[in-house]
């Protein structure tokens, strides 16, 4: 009985030593691999290979201070440790060269000094407590400093940017170029619903924007990685001739343009020429006097006297994945894109030239031509064979000759201090090497009022800068946000598209409870056959 004790009670320390040794090594291979299951659609929880990327092309120690308070309250609570997964995951990523520090400002008062001057605000939140309202002072911010560079993240609101929020800070201190982008245009400072400057906030986010004056612009400076112009303007000839010899000089240009002015108390349009649109003709491109309508369109909020109704509006086309470019990064992760009153993109390039869509409408798209009737409540009936897709983005590449080549040299707004005689004559560059420019035959998309009611437009615009100037290594992290889960209702009718909704809506509401008290029927049904069964066998 005694060696049985004995020989048992080996087996059990033996099993115990080998259980924890086998801890001991998973916990040493744990710190060196990191390994995590993400089972999600869009890999939510597991950081993007862009990230990877940046991480593993760190050349030293980035130090990530944390100001986070102890005590915050209940439904923030959580944040902290979610907070601490994700930068363990750079960690990893990093090989180590990240180095992470939570500090809590609370009894610091040099350092609560100090934090207000890097533009890190104390918070106020709000806690309910004892059934008592209370206000509670807090710290949720981030600084990233490598080498004298410093980023900050001022407040870390949830977590669904900030992957995307690390990432960008990461790159710009680690960057030793300044990235500056143009926009050919004056400062944004018109909050109306036409004007860009919601969407010039988030460029300056990660740019230093400079805004080129059209009235004042004579050349372009070669620091600029890439160039924004909104063609909704009318141009100096001296404008379109510095932006000419930018793009001569291998500079990166992304052009908007509309075909026709809008107006919306008459619910009308009218043809209207953009300036910059002879000089996109003679590079081999043209937007049509036209304007796209597609089966796949947005819904658009009218007022009708006292009445606001939502109706789908055709002039509003919604760009769905399977039309965006495949083998563009900037593009090819998106799900969405709303393009209002957008017109179509022809193609004029000779064989030295290439034309690669970005994007396109369905095919069940047509196009309306002057007099544009915009009015939401009319039939918009079009026979099948009138439809088919209408490019509405497009990248075209290859070598250019100037517009400007047999053409006079328009003056400067502002004439130098020495004499024309002593100034010697300008000689325009009359043909670009291999070069590549964007045309997007919209330029309300990014606006207030349209990128507030779709933020994936800004998404996108964001895609097509960052493509330009440091390539695809911060668009895979934004391009994964979940921007719409549409229904795909083909060539359907109107009438048997609402029958759809109706049906899914039902579905949605009802189907699970009636699943689960059917099931719940069924089981009792079971259980209490099983019983009667069980008793008739026992005799009782």
């Amino acid at each position: 009985m005694a060696q049985q004790l004995i020989k048992r009670g080996s087996q059990s320390f033996l099993l115990i030593l080998i259980v924890t040794g086998i801890l001991f090594f998973a916990n040493i291979l744990s710190a060196r691999f990191f390994f995590r299951a993400d089972l999600t659609e869009n890999k939510e929880y597991t950081i993007t290979d862009s990230t990877k990327n940046i991480l593993s092309g760190l050349d030293d120690i980035v130090n990530v201070r944390l100001y986070f308070s102890k005590e915050l309250p209940p439904y923030i609570a959580n944040l902290e440790k979610q907070v601490r997964d994700i930068l363990d995951e750079f960690r990893a990523y990093s090989g180590n060269r990240l180095h992470v520090e939570f500090i809590d400002p609370a009894d610091d008062p040099e350092l609560k000094s100090k934090l207000q001057r890097m533009g890190i605000p104390e918070l106020q939140l709000t806690v309910i407590e004892k059934d008592q309202r209370q206000v509670r002072k807090a710290y949720l911010g981030m600084s990233i400093q490598f080498g004298d560079k410093n980023e900050v993240i001022p407040m870390i609101r949830n977590l669904d940017n900030l992957e995307y929020d690390l990432a960008s800070a990461l790159l710009k201190v680690s960057s030793t170029k300044q990235q500056i982008l143009g926009w050919v245009g004056p400062r944004e400072t018109d909050e109306s619903p036409g004007g860009y400057s919601e969407f010039q906030k988030i460029l300056n986010e990660e740019y230093m924007v400079r805004n080129l004056d059209p009235a004042a612009l004579s050349t372009i400076p070669n620091n600029i990685e890439a160039l924004v112009v909104p063609g909704n303007q009318m141009f100096p000839d001296r404008t379109l001739y510095a932006i000419d010899q930018y793009l001569m000089q291998n500079g990166n240009v992304i052009f908007l343009s509309d075909a026709v002015e809008l107006n919306r108390e008459t619910f009308s349009a009218t043809v209207s020429r953009q300036s910059v649109a002879p000089m996109l003709e003679h590079y081999g491109i043209r937007i049509e006097p036209e304007m796209v309508l597609d089966r796949s369109n947005a819904y658009a909020a009218f007022n009708s006297g006292f009445m606001r109704f939502r109706l789908p509006y055709p002039f509003w086309p919604k760009i769905r994945e399977e039309y965006f470019n495949d083998d563009n990064p900037a593009v090819n992760q998106l799900e969405s894109l709303v393009l209002p009153w957008v017109s179509p993109i022809e193609n004029l390039t000779g064989d030295n030239r290439s034309f690669t869509p970005l994007m396109t409408t369905t095919e069940y798209s047509w196009t309306a031509v002057e007099p544009f009737d915009l009015n939401p409540q009319q039939r918009f009936d079009v026979e099948q064979s009138e439809t088919g897709k209408h490019v509405v983005g497009a990248i075209v590449q290859g070598r250019f000759t100037s517009y400007f080549k047999d053409r006079p040299v328009p003056e400067k707004p502002q004439k130098s201090d020495r004499s024309e005689e002593e100034e010697s004559p300008e000689k325009p560059i009359e043909e670009s090497g291999d070069i590549s420019f964007i045309l997007i035959s919209n330029t309300r998309f990014i606006n207030n009022q349209f990128s507030q009611i779709f933020p994936e437009n800004a998404i996108f615009m964001q895609n097509i800068i960052d493509s330009l100037t440091i390539g695809d290594k911060l668009i895979g992290i934004r391009s994964r946000q979940v921007t719409s889960r549409s229904l795909d209702y083909g060539t359907t009718d109107e009438k048997r598209k609402e029958s759809i909704k109706s049906t899914h809506r039902f579905l949605g509401t009802f189907a699970v409870p009636i699943l689960v008290i059917v099931f719940g029927l069924s089981r009792f049904w079971v259980r209490k056959n099983r019983k009667l069964k069980m008793r008739d066998q026992s005799g009782e």
